[in-house]
């Protein structure tokens, strides 16, 4: 379930940056947030670079802001680091896009994605055997657990139909 809702959220993300990019929005239009995505690689070539000439390249990512060019946000760029799907990595994605409405549908959500979390890093790293793993639950808390992934990816693609509707990447 974890690796299936990591996946949703991936091409989550993609289809943002697909739609973002065929609105052919000027960054000076776009939301920082978003923009901080479209400027991702600038972003780390800044930090990578000697102190003195860090403050220049910040100065102009952040003239940049106001650049009449059109957007174009890097396939791939993802605001996300690889690990588990947490309930940090809504709250990041809710904060860079300025999605409507909050992250996850309920509290309850946000622990069944750490418990998801937990049980997959077990599992992944060794510690727990797969077939151990499954049999320890309930088949009734394995149906819960996955009517709340369903929650959750229903609630992401609802607020990701009426940002992108809305057009809520513009400023």
């Amino acid at each position: 379930m974890a690796s299936a809702l990591e996946s949703f959220v991936r091409d989550f993300v993609d289809e943002l940056t697909f739609h973002i990019n065929a609105a052919n929005v000027p960054i000076a239009d776009l939301k920082l947030g978003v923009v901080s995505l479209v400027e991702a690689g600038r972003f780390e070539s800044a930090a990578a670079t000697r102190r003195q000439d860090r403050w220049d390249r910040r100065a102009a990512i952040l003239k940049g802001v106001l650049s009449p060019s059109v957007a174009a946000l890097p396939a791939g760029a993802r605001p996300l680091d690889g690990r588990t799907i947490k309930e940090l990595h809504f709250d990041s994605l809710w904060a860079i896009y300025e999605l409507p409405g909050s992250p996850l549908p309920s509290p309850l959500h946000a622990f069944a994605l750490q418990d998801l979390s937990g049980g997959r890093n077990q599992v992944a790293h060794g510690d727990v055997d797969p077939v151990a793993f499954g049999r320890a639950k309930p088949y009734q808390d394995v149906v819960r657990r996955l009517g709340q992934v369903e929650d959750i990816a229903i609630h992401v693609a609802s607020a990701g139909a009426a940002y992108i509707g809305s057009h809520g990447f513009r400023r």
